[in-house]
């Protein structure tokens, strides 16, 4: 992995180091399969955005997130409880999949 590769990794995991490692591992099988396996920048991203997490590290899950605070909140302040539970998978509490980081 290349210093650029990491710090694309890095940059996109927000900070967050069990973010980073759930990102590395995709990047890491992406890397392998459609590449030599050599994680650059160039290859970083492509993975990245194939996983549909923007420069900013957000994520489907994330941007649906932020923009149901927008919506029905109108921006303020709200708990996990108060989400719309349509955001949850399989009907289980959103905080099983989600936490704020």
């Amino acid at each position: 992995m290349s210093d650029e590769g990491a710090l694309e990794v890095a940059r996109r995991s927000r900070g967050t180091p069990r973010i980073a490692n759930r990102l590395l591992r995709r990047v890491r099988d992406f890397a392998e399969v459609a590449h030599d396996g050599t994680i650059s920048a160039d290859i970083a991203a492509q993975a990245l955005d194939m996983l549909n997490v923007d420069a900013e590290g957000f994520d489907y899950m994330d941007r649906k997130l932020l923009l149901a605070v927008i919506d029905k909140f109108f921006g303020g302040p709200v708990g996990l409880d108060n989400l719309p539970p349509r955001l949850a998978k399989s009907g289980k509490p959103l905080k099983m999949y989600w936490s704020p980081t």
